[in-house]
């Protein structure tokens, strides 16, 4: 059935072309109604000046009075990625400067990358993006006087040389093919953590040494001092300080009765570091020490009260405390040479 239409199809197709085919076509243009036929009696030519037939294609001539400009490149050569400085050197009328942003046409297709004035000369730093000859056309500058009379400058195009960063009379390249991933497994992975692990291990531990050794030191050099060094010493550090506890009263005194108790509980055998002041007025007999549990009450009521003492009060605390090392340590040493 298909097939039967189908040919039914092109035996109609093959008449319409047959009769078109026969019937001649009127080449004549037909004109509208009411117009009459153009005849040689009735063409008039027309006469074109060249001075009267103008083209758009062709831009307008630019008359401007332009100032020279000398237009150089501060580098002979260069090469693809390079940052060449382009000097443009002026001559400005007497009083005339350059603006805070320079008008400057040309420069549109390349990649400025700054721009500085020396005197009367413009320096602009360009990026070299080309792998031929670094091209720069006429440059334009339309620059103002202080009078305000409008000046315009240009210069002549430039050209700087670019070399390539390979040779040129290589004509074959020789390409390595790209290495394939290395696969790195679990077991590698495993292996880089634990070393980076034992970097870190070994850092810690040399920090850890070192900072024992030097307690230890310090300890060491403390254990070779007498009491009365070591208590004298720290009083001459506290006394050196005394300027940066004079807004913290109550901490000059905390490290005052610290060194004490330190002093006395070496001499007299028991924590004194560690006891209150009751607890010391305990354990002493020696008139000294009880002189000394009176200071400590005293200096109490200024660590825990708001009781505030004089600067010569604060002196005299710290001059009895130096006294009463002075004397211990005195008798000390007198009680040690008739030992001996």
């Amino acid at each position: 059935m298909k097939k039967q239409a189908l040919q039914v199809f092109l035996i109609i197709c093959l008449c319409w072309k047959y009769a078109a085919a026969q019937t001649p076509i009127d080449m004549t243009p037909t004109l509208p109604l009411n117009t009459t036929p153009y005849t040689s009696a009735s063409y008039t030519p027309v006469a074109y000046s060249p001075a009267s037939y103008t083209t758009s294609t062709h831009p307008e001539e630019d008359t401007t009075d332009y100032h020279p400009i000398i237009a150089q490149f501060v580098e002979e050569k260069a090469v693809p990625g390079d940052i060449v400085t382009l000097k443009l050197s002026f001559q400005l009328p007497k009083g005339m400067t350059f603006p805070e942003k320079i008008p400057i046409q040309g420069l549109d297709e390349f990649q400025i990358m700054g721009m500085d004035t020396d005197g009367s000369d413009i320096l602009i730093r360009l990026m070299v993006d080309v792998i031929d000859t670094f091209d720069v056309p006429a440059l334009k500058v339309f620059l103002t006087h202080a009078n305000g009379t409008p000046m315009a400058f240009k210069s002549d195009p430039v050209m700087l040389t670019v070399d390539l960063p390979f040779d040129k009379t290589d004509t074959e390249i020789d390409v390595h093919p790209i290495k394939d991933i290395i696969p790195v497994n679990t077991t590698q992975q495993y292996l880089v953590w634990a070393a980076i692990a034992l970097i870190l291990l070994m850092i810690g531990l040399g920090i850890w040494f070192f900072i024992r050794k030097r307690k230890q030191k310090i300890i060491e050099e403390q254990r070779q001092k007498t009491p009365e060094e070591i208590a004298f010493d720290a009083l001459r550090d506290l006394n050196r300080d005394a300027h940066l506890f004079r807004d913290n009263i109550k901490a000059f005194y905390f490290r005052l009765t610290q060194i004490l108790k330190e002093y006395m509980g070496q001499i007299r055998g028991f924590p004194a570091a560690e006891l209150t002041t009751e607890e010391i007025a305990s354990k002493i007999k020696k008139d000294a020490d009880i002189e000394m549990v009176r200071l400590m009450r005293k200096a109490d009521m200024i660590k825990f009260a708001d009781f505030r003492p004089t600067t010569a009060e604060r002196e005299d605390h710290w001059k009895t405390i130096w006294s009463y090392v002075k004397t211990t340590s005195d008798e000390r040493h007198q009680q040690l040479e008739e030992t001996n």
